[in-house]
């Protein structure tokens, strides 16, 4: 027979909460992640909040990974009674709302509801991100960084400028973000990198997956990704193509994210 103790802990759940992963390659980044969550006392869950992803892992691998709502209803069947979500998320951007939004409707089925906060929260993240990153990145001469976020059509992001603030006020003027959609788009992000007399730029997806968005719109052959933009323009290119997820450092901010809510 188990101890209650033991019974205890078997009723607390860590889910974590991502926007998905489709490829296997992609994926890496979710299960290094999780994998770093680990905490005693808590068993450990999955959900993907992209519909079109998890249909595809039906579709093309048969797997069946459950939405936030979906692991949340199972979570109750089983008899859990305090839960910790942590999602796996960039910012506190839509994608972050939509899971508060989720999670609210179940606050009362639940003894003990506690959730996270995203990679970047409070200004701290950022200037950990940022130094974290130029430590990562060895520049050779007249070599500048490009990052990539994903963004939003018609928006401008507040990330954005929040990592280009803490870049500038750390002193690594050579780091530059920028958007795949809307503000600071591609355009400005090279604006900058031409101003600080740069003919060199690295390449970095500054996204949780080294996904589609990584392959295609950073680094792809297509004449519209930043890779091709940057050629054409007479920048010698390099790209890092590896998900922030598959950082140890990165994991370690994730967690402790997780252990303050815990």
């Amino acid at each position: 027979m188990e101890s209650s103790s033991k019974i205890q802990e078997s009723k607390k759940a860590l889910v974590a909460v991502s926007f998905g992963a489709a490829s296997q390659e992609a994926e890496r980044a979710v299960n290094r992640l999780e994998k770093a969550l680990s905490i005693p006392g808590y068993d450990l869950f999955r959900a993907y909040t992209s519909q079109r992803i998890r249909e595809r892992l039906r579709r093309e691998r048969g797997l069946h990974v459950l939405s936030f709502r979906e692991q949340l209803e199972a979570l109750e069947k089983a008899g859990y009674e305090e839960i910790l979500c942590q999602p796996l998320m960039i910012s506190e951007g839509i994608e972050y709302q939509r899971f508060l939004a989720d999670l609210t409707q179940y606050v009362s089925r639940f003894r003990v509801v506690k959730a996270g906060k995203p990679l970047l929260s409070q200004e701290e993240d950022y200037l950990s991100c940022c130094q974290w990153m130029a430590k990562q990145i060895f520049l050779r001469e007249g070599e500048g960084v490009a990052l990539m976020l994903h963004g939003r059509d018609g928006a401008r992001s507040l990330e954005c400028d929040r990592l280009n603030d803490a870049f500038s006020r750390l002193g690594y003027y050579r780091f530059v973000a920028g958007v795949m959609k809307g503000e600071p788009s591609w355009g400005k992000t090279a604006d900058c990198l031409k101003h600080l007399g740069c003919s060199k730029v690295v390449l970095i997806p500054f996204l949780l997956t080294a996904g589609s968005h990584s392959k295609k719109d950073l680094a792809g052959k297509e004449e519209n990704s930043w890779q091709s933009r940057f050629l054409q323009k007479g920048y010698e290119v390099r790209v890092i193509e590896k998900g922030l997820g598959e950082y140890d450092e990165i994991c370690k901010l994730f967690c402790k994210h997780a252990e303050e809510a815990k």
